[in-house]
């Protein structure tokens, strides 16, 4: 193609008025979704707010706004694909009754040379989902935490947990009662060792734990050894030992937080040990991050195909419509059906991810073929 056809190809009036279409029909319905999720949510945390703004005799904006701000990431993070798929149908449904893709079609304005304005879509959309999930997500999570409102200042609050966990590696298990911050700290802690043999082998308690600087390595305080080849006898007991664990730091600062809020050298380094117990969350989370500037562009050419198949003519075939409506959620929901897959372990992290994609790649392009 030469460069006097490339220019308008990717360019042109009619690529720009079709990329800006679907940008704001996008725009329209997550202005929608994120109305209703912030509505829904204030419902629940606005009077904490507002009871806070008093006892500190201050404005209420100051509180509100940030945490508006940090809720919208959120919602705009988990909501952008859906908003795509019906974004995208509604913009082609608009276009077509105004005629707009008709007169198109019939002065030469190819399918192909449409493809375009999707490519350009997924390129803005595709690079917004990336940065939401890799960076400005966790970074609003981590913010809302540090504000104290919210579902997530108290799912992930900072401090001690009020009851003991469990942490199950290789041929031992330890169960401590954790404090999730940058400089975690266990008490009350509790080493079972031998636990795949018949019987346990060894017992250490220890009232304190905390990390030293060289990886893996442990510092006990108040430590009681029970152990087989003394068994009858008292424990042996000592004020302090240096132990290593098959346990870094991070895995209790981040404890209970879902992977795809961690930020992401926390999540590389989570996922460069293979024997943590959230392994394949972890992993999940990783694919996830790799793959998320494809998601809004698959969905949007999904989205532009189905739309070609509600019409016969210039009649609306609303039962049509309703069917590859749903067809379109599903494939957005499946997404999250197989992340949860992957989460728990039953797929590779990596056909957990990949595999909705392919899923609906494939289906858009069946879909086109079928149509031509």
């Amino acid at each position: 193609m030469s460069r006097m056809t490339l220019r308008p190809a990717l360019f042109g009036i009619a690529v720009r008025r079709t990329f800006l279409d679907y940008l704001g029909a996008v725009g329209l319905i997550m202005f929608v979704l994120l109305a209703v999720g912030l509505t829904i949510d204030l419902a629940r945390h606005f009077p904490d707010i507002r009871e806070a703004a008093e006892s500190r005799e201050t404005g209420l904006a100051p509180l509100l706004a940030p945490y508006l701000l940090h809720r919208s990431v959120d919602i705009v993070a988990r909501l952008l694909p859906m908003a795509t798929m019906f974004g995208v149908l509604l913009a082609e449904l608009i276009r077509r009754f105004r005629l707009e893709s008709t007169i198109l079609s019939a002065t030469g304005f190819s399918p192909q040379r449409g493809a375009a304005a999707l490519v350009w879509l997924a390129l803005v959309l595709g690079s917004l989902q990336g940065l939401l999930e890799a960076r400005w997500r966790p970074a609003a999570v981590l913010a809302q935490v540090e504000s104290g409102f919210g579902n997530y200042a108290n799912w992930y609050r900072r401090g001690w947990l009020r009851g003991p966990v469990w942490f199950v590696e290789q041929d031992r298990a330890f169960r401590a009662q954790i404090r999730r911050t940058d400089r975690p700290e266990m008490r009350n802690l509790l080493i079972f060792e031998g636990i795949r043999a018949p019987r346990l082998q060894r017992v250490i308690s220890a009232g304190r734990a905390f990390p030293l600087d060289e990886p893996q390595h442990w510092r006990l305080e108040d430590v009681r050894i029970w152990s087989t080849a003394t068994e009858g006898r008292a424990p042996a007991a000592m004020p302090a030992q240096d132990i290593v664990l098959d346990l870094i730091p991070e895995q209790i600062s981040w404890y209970g937080v879902r992977e795809f809020n961690i930020p992401g050298p926390v999540l590389r380094t989570l996922a460069a040990r293979p024997t943590a117990g959230n392994g394949p969350a972890v992993r999940t989370a990783v694919w996830r991050r790799r793959t998320a500037w494809l998601l809004p562009g698959i969905l949007a050419v999904l989205a532009s195909t189905l739309s070609r198949h509600v019409f016969e003519g210039r009649l609306l075939l609303l039962p049509r419509l309703v069917a590859l409506s749903a067809l379109g959620y599903v494939s957005v929901v499946a997404n999250k059906v197989f992340w949860d897959l992957g989460v728990l372990g039953n797929l590779p992290a990596p056909l957990a991810v990949l595999l909705p994609l392919l899923f609906a790649g494939l289906l858009a392009l069946v879909l086109a073929r079928r149509r031509l």
